[in-house]
């Protein structure tokens, strides 16, 4: 609350914080003067951040976990592997820390859904695919049932789920409007009427 004249409380303890140092920085207006110790290579000033190496000062256990005490599913994953050597990589490395299976989000359709499809289920039992929504023709009339066949079509194939469905900035407004309107509706009860042996991410 502001007193009679005008000086706030506030403003009174402002004006009490500021005044000492202002006080300080006038009464000693000598310069500061350079450290004549020379510099070393492990002195602060000339450390390198990517040489620095700080040495905790506390004495606990360090415990080092190489592999899952059980085995887990990776449920998001995306289609890294260029080649079937990548994939074969993969597997093992899945081996080494305990994933028993990864979820592949491919979000793709047609002949690219295939081709990631067959790459990937050469180890069928450690992969799992999802495809897309075909998106082919969302702003022209009569789009909806090409997408549920397509979908039914990446089902049969073999894909377990939907998705990725996002584009990440990806020509998204028109995309993110077609997966909301009413077209795409009859794919979305496509989804339904698969699960559970299916999802939609």
């Amino acid at each position: 609350m502001d007193k009679p004249n005008g000086f706030s409380r506030r403003a009174f303890f402002g004006f009490m914080t500021a005044a000492p140092l202002a006080a300080a920085s006038i009464s000693d207006p000598r310069p500061l003067i350079p450290d004549p110790r020379p510099l070393t290579p492990d002195s602060p000033e000339t450390i390198l951040l990517k040489d620095y190496r700080p040495r905790s000062l506390h004495k606990v256990p360090e415990t080092q976990i190489t592999k899952a005490k059980f085995p887990i599913i990776d449920m998001h994953s995306h289609d890294y592997a260029k080649t079937d050597a990548d994939v074969a990589e993969w597997v093992r490395t899945m081996d080494e820390v305990g994933v028993e299976r990864t979820v592949i989000l491919c979000g793709n359709t047609g002949a690219e859904f295939d081709a990631v499809y067959d790459k990937y289920m050469k180890h069928p039992k450690r992969f799992e695919m999802w495809c897309g929504f075909n998106y082919t023709g969302f702003d022209q009339p009569g789009y909806g049932p090409a997408a549920v066949r397509e979908l039914e079509r990446c089902h049969q194939k073999g894909a377990k789920g939907v998705g990725e469905l996002g584009d990440k900035g990806k020509c998204g407004a028109l995309k993110a409007r077609a997966a909301l309107c009413i077209p795409t509706i009859p794919a979305w009860i496509r989804c339904l009427r698969n699960a559970p042996s299916s999802a939609c991410r």
